[in-house]
């Protein structure tokens, strides 16, 4: 019998969807924060040092997933966890900056974070909703015997 990561196809399908998405995504802004730091560091500021350690951070667990789902290992729910609560935390952090700066920025831009965050928030409930648990019978032949 396979090892089973989900109960349903479709939960699997949306998970390698989003993350093979969001891998493509990250790889990108990693490039794009590469050219930065190589064009000059005359004002680059630590906070974007930390958003790109971040953003490393996030593709290596994104990577990992992915690989982890294609192997059908059972650490997965574990590092899809970690990979779409660290997520969900940049968006809803970014939000929250975005939010109360000085800076206008258009309703737009605040509702595609809060969709993102929502569907983030959708694909954590998901993985831990439909994970494929394990039914151990132990003890079985034991039933109806006196001790």
């Amino acid at each position: 019998m396979k090892h089973k990561i989900f109960k349903y196809r479709k939960v699997t399908r949306a998970v390698y969807f989003f993350n093979f998405l969001i891998l493509i995504i990250l790889g990108f802004a990693m490039g794009d924060t590469y050219t930065l730091f190589k064009g000059g560091t005359e004002n680059i500021t630590a906070g974007e040092y930390f958003i790109s350690a971040f953003f490393g951070f996030l593709f290596l667990m994104d990577f990992i997933g992915l690989i982890l789902l294609l192997l059908k290992s059972k650490k997965t729910i574990l590092i899809l966890n970690i990979f779409y609560g660290s997520l969900f935390i940049l968006l809803f952090g970014g939000e929250m900056i975005n939010l109360f700066s000085s800076e206008k920025v258009s309703i737009n831009d605040h509702s595609i974070i809060i969709g993102l965050c929502c569907i983030v928030l959708l694909l954590l409930y998901f993985i831990n909703k439909f994970r494929y648990k394990e039914v151990k019978y132990e003890g079985i032949d034991s039933i109806g015997l006196k001790n």
